[in-house]
């Protein structure tokens, strides 16, 4: 067997992906300030025909935290039950519209993210209505 190659197809190695997705969701939630929300429901889709593929450095591998990203002789395989949909690896894809997330927040709202300013503003404005909630809060108190 090429070691390039990833086999993805049993039960076991399903419930494994699932419990790291989670290990990882609960490790962002408390440890890190750079997240600003968590998705367990969306996707993410790559779009070959765009995916510069050997001539690119892959920089949407390195930054994914839960590992969900992977290159094969076939192209990008992605292991849905790890990705938390963070959007990291569409900021950090050298090509716009290559690839693109679907998730759905906590309050139903459903966004999609194919481009790096997308990203960017959507957490901008996810960050400043936190903020907004918060003060709201301290003067409701």
């Amino acid at each position: 067997m090429n070691e390039n190659m990833y086999v993805v197809d049993s039960r076991k190695e399903r419930e494994k992906r699932s419990l790291k997705k989670q290990n990882a969701l609960l490790r962002h939630k408390y440890l890190s300030m750079a997240i600003v929300d968590i998705f367990l429901e969306g996707y993410l889709l790559i779009d070959m025909k765009l995916c510069k593929r050997e001539e690119c450095s892959k920089p949407c591998i390195e930054v994914c935290s839960t590992n969900a990203l992977h290159w094969s002789k076939d192209g990008m395989v992605i292991f849905s039950e790890l990705c938390m949909h963070c959007g990291a690896c569409v900021l950090a894809c050298e090509v716009e519209n290559c690839m693109k997330i679907t998730r759905k927040r906590s309050c139903g709202k459903v966004e999609t993210l194919s481009s790096p300013k997308q990203v960017l503003t959507v957490h901008r404005n996810a960050s400043t209505e936190k903020r907004r909630q918060r003060v709201k809060s301290i003067h409701d108190y």
